[in-house]
């Protein structure tokens, strides 16, 4: 407002000292002889109006200036705040003011820039970004470490090594999560890979991480192994052990028999009859193991089909039905909404479900009033989940996290592959199965797909 005003005083003193001067020189002119004089007073009235013009237009080019480096992001300019009057000075001021707010919130952008740059080259996760065209718009480090390329300007110009991770990118779906193997330089590589798509000022751009996970699934492949060659040593053992002492008591038996006599008496048959009965029991048990084995590595590919949860619901009770009428469970099941469908394996899902209301009926042993509830909703990311509920004896936190291992179980007749199975057709569907549980309080099975 003090600029305004200090420019208006002296807009309005120059144009009256002008109109005073142009009074004067009227009167020189028509009612005096001062001819040289009037000349002198016309020029200064001509300098007047000039410097009044100039003054006018100083204005307007410190604007056009301050418009022109706002436009071009240039400020470095600086406006001379003294030494023009008090208006201009002012001017100037508030000129530099808006600069000084520029640039810092240049800086703070420059800064930003700088730490995102940095995060994003040294994170422990590769970024690759390109458009729709393929031309890369930003690659890491992580990146160029993994893959073993220097300079890289295109998707197409990635070696024919790098085909699955290429075939990925072709896809083109949104957060959509690979596990893929590829090999760099005669080293096996097992890297997770999750695109994004996001528009950037209208440009369509996909965002490609890839994370190394090969030293992660080595481990837990070598823990794996050693829980299952555990569980195989057990229950061989469990099997081999019976049979060969068993095997070496019938031997001593005949060596006995044949050096002091070739009749068997009644007392020898029978040990001998029971030996081999149990040899052969035990025999059985081992090839039913063996059987179980080969059954969990040949799981049948899932034909995909669309239908409803409550037919697949309606399957699962008209099965258990008699079953569960016989031990006096209550069978209860929910659906959010009845015309809520699933895309996977009809039969193989059924066959989990199967298996989880089967062990949840017998851990029902020591329950006064058993209840298996079967519900499906949407969880809050969207996903299916259906869940098995039973309040039976629930599991023991010291096994909880050994009951999806082949052949683990805690049932004396338990072949141990029913769960094992159960997560593997889920990792077929892409789901997931986990569990809740506590001792004495039931538990929680759910699927989510």
């Amino acid at each position: 407002m003090t600029i305004f005003k200090s420019f208006r005083f002296i807009c309005t003193f120059r144009i009256l000292l002008i109109c005073i001067n142009c009074f004067i020189l009227f009167y020189l002119i028509f009612y005096s002889s001062f001819y040289v004089t009037a000349t002198l007073f016309l020029s200064l009235i001509i300098l007047q109006i000039i410097s009044f013009i100039t003054f006018i237009e100083k204005t307007n080019r410190k604007l056009i200036q301050f418009l022109e480096a706002v436009r071009y992001s240039d400020f470095t300019t600086s406006f001379s705040e003294l030494g023009l009057g008090k208006s201009f000075d002012d001017l100037n001021k508030a000129f530099n003011e808006v600069f000084n707010a520029f640039r810092a919130t240049r800086e703070l952008k420059e800064e930003h820039f700088y730490y995102l740059q940095t995060v994003i080259q040294n994170v422990n996760v590769g970024l690759l970004v390109f458009d729709k065209n393929g031309k890369i718009d930003l690659i890491n480090g992580t990146t160029k470490q993994l893959l073993k390329i220097q300079n890289l300007k295109n998707i197409s110009e990635l070696n024919e090594q790098f085909t699955v991770l290429k075939e990925i990118i072709k896809q083109e779906k949104n957060n959509d999560e690979h596990l893929i193997k590829i090999q760099v330089n005669n080293q096996l590589l097992q890297l997770s890979v999750k695109t994004t798509s996001f528009t950037i000022r209208g440009k369509e751009l996909i965002l490609l991480s890839l994370q190394n996970i090969t030293y992660e699934m080595e481990e837990k492949e070598m823990e794996s192994w050693q829980k299952l060659i555990r569980v195989l040593t057990h229950e061989i053992m469990n099997s081999l052990t019976p049979i060969i002492t068993l095997a070496s008591t019938s031997k001593q038996l005949l060596q006995t028999k044949k050096q002091t006599s070739l009749i068997i008496d009644d007392e020898t048959y029978e040990d001998l009859n029971s030996a081999m009965s149990t040899i052969e029991k035990r025999s059985e048990g081992l090839l039913k193991f063996v059987e179980a084995y080969r059954h969990l590595t040949r799981i049948p590919q899932p034909q995909f089909s669309r239908f409803l949860l409550k037919e697949l619901f309606d399957n699962i009770n008209k099965l258990f039905n008699k079953k569960l009428e016989q031990n006096s469970i209550q069978f209860k099941v929910y659906l959010a909404d009845t015309s809520l469908m699933l895309t996977a394996d009809f039969s193989l899902i059924e066959q989990v479900i199967i298996n989880l209301v089967t062990n949840a009926i017998e851990a029902f042993k020591e329950t006064a009033h058993p209840i298996i509830k079967i519900n499906a909703v949407r969880n809050e990311t969207g996903n299916i989940c259906i869940q098995i509920i039973d309040n039976g004896i629930g599991i023991s936190e010291d096994v909880l996290d050994k009951i999806f291992i082949p052949f683990f179980t805690s049932k004396a007749d338990g072949s141990g592959i029913g769960l094992s199975l159960s997560r593997q057709i889920m990792r077929f569907h892409k789901g997931q199965i986990y569990v809740q549980s506590k001792k004495g309080e039931g538990s929680i099975f759910t699927l989510e797909f």
